[in-house]
């Protein structure tokens, strides 16, 4: 599976033109586009469409300590705990910038990924603004410490 993954992100990578053009991919300024980081993600295998999304989230933000576990709601394979802190059960010391910027490049993609709430500072979002949510007892039980992501069960 993950031998499949990087050979495709290998012939993304080797896109292109040879006289000097721009490819589709390249952006606004002509530069092309960051190759995407691969994700090894902590604990058990995900679906293709999550990895998908954990890759291009480290890729985007350089948010990339990234990890589900069995019992991970809603299931281990369609769920991502994307770190904001230096360690689980503190705060972030960046005012929580990256964790917001997570959970907005989340709530921006959450069609495409197939994403169906973004859990962030006590707070759920299924796409349709915040709400506040109960008081679970800890830093990281409140995801103060990361942003939870879950997803649907097949790609969109």
């Amino acid at each position: 599976m993950r031998l499949m993954l990087a050979t495709a992100l290998a012939m993304f990578a080797c896109t292109g033109t040879i006289d000097g053009g721009t490819s589709a991919g390249d952006d606004d300024d002509g530069d092309p586009p960051p190759t995407p980081q691969i994700v090894d993600i902590e604990g058990p295998m995900v679906l293709p469409h999550v990895q998908t999304f954990a890759n291009a989230v480290c890729t985007d933000t350089g948010a990339c300590s990234i990890s589900t576990y069995e019992g991970h709601s809603p299931t281990a394979s369609r769920a991502l705990d994307i770190l904001s802190s230096d360690v689980y059960g503190e705060r972030p010391t960046d005012n929580n910038v990256l964790g917001d910027e997570v959970a907005e490049h989340a709530l921006a993609h959450q069609v495409e990924y197939g994403i169906t709430y973004v859990i962030w500072r006590q707070r759920i979002n299924s796409g349709d603004g915040w709400e506040a949510m109960e008081d679970r007892g800890s830093i990281t039980q409140n995801h103060y410490d990361h942003v939870h992501v879950s997803f649907e069960t097949t790609a969109p």
